[in-house]
């Protein structure tokens, strides 16, 4: 005796069938709600998020892999536990055969738009700024807090960090699946390391935007201070004529600061440590193609088969967008910008001091107040009494800063991650042009300041500088 079945219809009655249209839809119809609650505007935290377009896609195509595994199960199950000749087919002329399939159809239509938009939506949603900043948020909580004050906080992560194209996007994401893995299992460094190992070319990422062929001329820094008794109505001020450089539309060459990533020079450097502060061997090639090499001794030769690496935009701008003040500029800042009462006797003093203690999380505020109180009303207590609100406007004012700097869970605190922009602390510049590193012709890289900028003043009053320079610092 011959028996017809519709395979069609196999799929819910047998348990892995009804589990995989369970899955399906009831992950389909939350991705549904996910998607309506985002066109109405109302944002997902980044936990929802990542439940909506990353854990749902992935129960929904899992339910729609169980079913046709149900189905085949089934039709084992049955040829082996039944003597019947069981005939498994589609007949489009069974009215019952047409309608289960055009629903089969419909559906399929169905889940392969659902699905579609849910990779969309999750492949977007690993490239947002909320993905990569506030989803492993202890770890990347003193990246993205700097990140937001940055004059990059409308650029998103991806543009520098991943760029266009399919290679490096892949690359990127196989290293998060690992630093994911790392996180949840609490095996992460503290801090994270900088700089960042294999981190994409600048010439891919950062040009994009910034253009060295269009480089040129001369900029006038200035840096205001309160050391030594400055007041914010008269600070000391440093004028710097930055040689800023690239390419000279009179002469066609390529001088002044952005010689260094010019089209027409290659700069490339060997370092014997990790945060490539100390480099062992410095190599440059000129436009006419020769090549010299200068060597500094007294640092020990990188490891064996370390990669010479090409200068870019990231060797001086290593912090473009986590910038982490140093403590005194922080402090200066907090100060100048009328956050931190300026006419508060000794205040400048007891705050760089309270700022530069240790505070456990969540304990800053009261810890920097508890200075300041202490200190001022040690050397001047009347009048600390009759400041005590504006003391206390400081203390929240300077323990914002605090904590937009000093992120002790990770281990960060003021200068764990200095700028290489300039020369602050021996760093930056010198790193190279420190008159010690020299080639086998005599040569050496030079510190001479007017190679980078010309001094208009140094640690000067503003109200002694020229009125021409004056202007600028306002």
């Amino acid at each position: 005796m011959k028996k017809t079945l519709a395979a069609i219809g196999v799929m819910w009655s047998n348990p892995l069938g009804l589990l995989g249209v369970t899955l399906t839809t009831v992950s389909g119809v939350l991705i549904l709600v996910a998607i309506s609650i985002d066109i109405l505007g109302l944002s997902l935290n980044p936990y929802n998020a990542l439940v909506a377009y990353i854990f749902l896609p992935m129960v929904f195509a899992t339910g729609l892999l169980l079913i046709p595994i149900g189905v085949w199960v089934t039709k084992k199950f049955w040829r082996k536990s039944t003597e019947e000749d069981i005939i498994w087919r589609i007949d489009l002329s069974i009215p019952t055969h047409r309608r289960m399939g055009v629903f089969v159809l419909a559906m399929t239509l169905v889940n392969s738009i659902i699905l579609s938009v849910a990779l969309y939506e999750g492949y977007h949603y690993t490239d947002s700024v909320e993905f990569c900043g506030k989803l492993c948020h202890s770890v990347m909580k003193p990246e993205y807090t700097a990140y937001m004050r940055s004059p990059h906080a409308r650029v998103t992560c991806v543009d520098c960090h991943i760029g266009s194209g399919a290679s490096w996007f892949v690359k990127s994401k196989l290293s998060g699946m690992r630093q994911v893995y790392g996180v949840l299992a609490g095996d992460h460094n503290k801090p994270v390391p900088s700089p960042v190992e294999d981190l994409r070319p600048a010439r891919d990422t950062c040009e994009a935007c910034h253009w060295p062929e269009a480089f040129h001329g001369k900029k006038l820094a200035t840096k205001r201070s309160l050391a030594e008794g400055a007041t914010p109505a008269d600070p000391l001020v440093s004028a710097l004529l930055m040689n800023i450089g690239g390419k000279n539309e009179r002469t066609g060459k390529y001088e002044g600061i952005h010689w260094h990533v010019s089209t027409a020079n290659t700069v490339e450097y060997l370092a014997s440590d990790d945060k490539r502060m100390k480099l062992k061997r410095v190599r440059a090639r000129r436009p006419d193609g020769k090549t010299e090499e200068f060597v500094k001794d007294g640092i020990e030769e990188p490891p064996a088969g370390k990669q010479w690496r090409t200068m870019d935009c990231i060797d001086c701008h290593n912090r473009p967008t986590h910038i982490f003040e140093p403590a005194d500029e922080a402090v200066d800042s907090a100060i100048f910008n009328g956050r931190v009462p300026a006419d508060i006797p000794g205040i400048r003093e007891a705050a760089l001091a309270a700022v530069k203690k240790d505070y456990p999380d969540g304990t800053a505020r009261a810890g920097i107040e508890r200075h300041l109180f202490e200190t001022l009303r040690g050397k001047q207590p009347e009048a600390a009494a009759a400041r005590e609100a504006d003391i206390r406007k400081a203390a929240a004012a300077l323990a914002a800063t605090y904590e937009g700097n000093v992120f002790p869970s990770m281990k960060i605190g003021w200068g764990t991650y200095p700028s290489h922009i300039g020369h602050r602390d021996n760093g930056g510049c010198f790193r190279c042009h420190d008159e010690e590193h020299k080639s086998d012709k005599g040569h050496v890289i030079g510190q001479d300041c007017d190679i980078c900028h010309e001094v208009m003043s140094e640690k000067t009053k503003a109200s002694a500088l020229d009125d021409r320079i004056r202007k600028f610092i306002k």
